[in-house]
């Protein structure tokens, strides 16, 4: 990643999340437990395990609620081990030995029958003239293979090129890769001085890789950041429980249909870290979201709050099926379609605190809690954690 690759990493990982909202009023008393049968998302661990400890990490790696480890190895051989390891524990890997960008089909053709392979690691962060290369890389694979993910990473907007040229790059992407996923980079929360700062380019990335996604009818991955690092007098911390979940709410909140942390080295050495039970309970509740955001088409996104971010768009009418809502602090308000049914998110904005909503809908609208049940509400005052979100499925008028 760009941001390792200047940055002198600190400290493992905390990585948390929580319940989605702690106190509401308004709501029918009956709970309506929700259907079990859904689709999950990819949630990807980012290195930090040698082929050699497969066998041993990837199981406390399942455990956590990870389904997908991304690692490349020098040889084919702690390829063959980790694909055996991953598929006797029941995770898939995404891969590759330092022959597949040189021998793309013949480490195609040796890798393609491996139950647990997921993708092909091509590239992490590749610049505008590695482009044509990595498309011929994957046309090449997809000759022999086309069942399996060729995986690239781009950088965030503040890194390729400039932040109003992003759409540009990623149009000149998918032109040269022909890409199945469009997979980004971009740990926006900062300190400096003693105090925290979120960069506002993160929701112009967001709202560029939204757009183009929906055109090109291509999923996008989004990250959250798991370990601690500086660069001059700015400090990347160690996530607190808001701070986590506002970066992997606000992905989700956008559009992003899968979820990757860097890394997972952060969670686990020869043993779980103490934030490892947080990550568990992350990606569980990200699982639980699935049911309504898997496959989803996020139609439109706004932000609330006395400033708006750079690239985003200010909420100034009421969403589809809502009669009025007022916010006591600020806020992402995401309106989403899932076969045929139509959903509306809100996500604090405030990593810190929580905050307090008011929404009256025109007709009855269910509401969703973080543990998969349901309750009918007309009007609801709901206080949401720190950079946590709440979802209702919204009737049209």
């Amino acid at each position: 990643m760009y941001f390792h690759k200047i940055l002198f990493w600190l400290a493992a990982a905390v990585i948390m999340m929580a319940a989605a909202c702690s106190k509401v009023s308004g709501d029918n008393p009956e709970i309506k437990p929700v259907p079990e049968e859904y689709h999950e998302f990819p949630i990807v661990a980012w290195t930090g395990i040698d082929a050699a400890d497969a066998g041993r990490k990837l199981g406390p790696m399942k455990d956590c609620g990870f389904n997908i480890y991304l690692g490349w190895y020098d040889t084919f051989e702690e390829v063959d081990m980790m694909l055996k390891a991953a598929d006797s524990v029941g995770v898939k890997v995404i891969t590759a030995s330092k022959n597949l960008l040189t021998e793309p089909q013949n480490e195609a053709d040796k890798l393609k029958d491996y139950p647990a392979l997921y993708g092909y690691f091509l590239a992490d962060e590749p610049w505008d003239n590695d482009l044509q290369t990595l498309g011929d890389v994957a046309s090449r694979i997809r000759a022999v293979d086309s069942e399996h993910l060729c995986y690239i990473n781009l950088y965030p907007n503040w890194a390729w090129g400039g932040v109003d040229n992003y759409i540009l790059k990623l149009t000149s992407y998918i032109d040269k890769v022909n890409p199945t996923m469009i997979s980004f980079d971009f740990y926006p929360i900062y300190e400096q001085g003693g105090k925290s700062y979120v960069r506002e380019e993160w929701f112009k990335n967001l709202e560029d890789v939204r757009r183009v996604s929906r055109a090109k009818k291509i999923p996008f991955w989004a990250f959250a950041l798991s370990l601690a690092g500086t660069d001059g007098d700015k400090t990347w911390p160690v996530p607190t429980l808001g701070e986590l979940r506002y970066q992997q709410f606000a992905n989700l909140a956008y559009g992003a249909q899968g979820f990757q942390y860097w890394t997972y080295w952060g969670l686990y050495h020869n043993a779980p870290t103490p934030p490892y039970a947080f990550a568990k309970q992350v990606n569980k509740d990200l699982q639980i979201l699935a049911r309504y955001f898997y496959g989803a088409d996020v139609t439109g996104v706004w932000h609330y709050g006395d400033e708006i971010p750079y690239g985003a768009t200010k909420l100034s009418t009421m969403p589809l099926g809502v009669k009025d809502i007022t916010f006591g602090g600020p806020a992402i308000i995401s309106q989403f379609e899932n076969n045929g049914k139509h959903y509306l998110a809100i996500v604090n904005k405030n990593y810190k605190q929580t905050m307090s909503f008011s929404v009256k809908f025109h007709n009855t609208a269910i509401k969703f809690d973080s543990l998969g049940y349901k309750s009918e509400v007309n009007e609801t005052t709901t206080e949401l954690d720190a950079g946590g979100i709440v979802v209702f499925n919204i009737q049209q008028i």
